[in-house]
């Protein structure tokens, strides 16, 4: 029998957590956009180091924070993307690790305080819950 040939194995795995920005200045990795509280923001983390890989901020005016409870991950392709609801009332699907972050994002209802909500899709229609109802929405 032949031996296997010798391998590295390379995480590929990302962790993605919503979080409250931190100012650029206290980011030791660089990567942080230069902005100032308060803003909401989904990070992408190596999931061997935890080090912050691309993180995408809540791009509402006043900032809105993410209304994560379960994000939909799919990939199309080569790219992956996530999408989650904001508070603002939008459903946003992100490409990762675009630069500059490419977006759409659809109008599912109200905006609406703190509602963590989970989003159910397989690569093509989203659906969320806002105020109260179920909220489909094709990408």
């Amino acid at each position: 029998m032949r031996p296997l040939p010798k391998t590295t194995i390379v995480p590929v795995s990302v962790v993605i957590v919503s979080l409250p920005c931190v100012t650029s200045s206290l980011d030791p990795y660089g990567i942080d956009p230069p902005v100032n509280p308060p803003c909401y923001e989904v990070v992408v983390l190596d999931s061997v180091t935890m080090q912050k890989q691309w993180s995408y901020l809540e791009p509402s005016t006043p900032p809105r924070e993410w209304c994560i409870d379960a994000p939909t991950l799919f990939k199309d392709g080569e790219d992956g993307y996530f999408t989650a609801p904001s508070e603002s009332g939008k459903l946003l699907r992100v490409k990762i690790f675009s630069n500059p972050p490419e977006e759409t994002d659809i109008a599912v209802g109200a905006a609406q305080s703190a509602p963590y909500v989970p989003t159910v899709s397989i690569g093509g229609p989203a659906y969320t819950i806002n105020h109260g109802q179920i909220v489909g929405a094709g990408f």
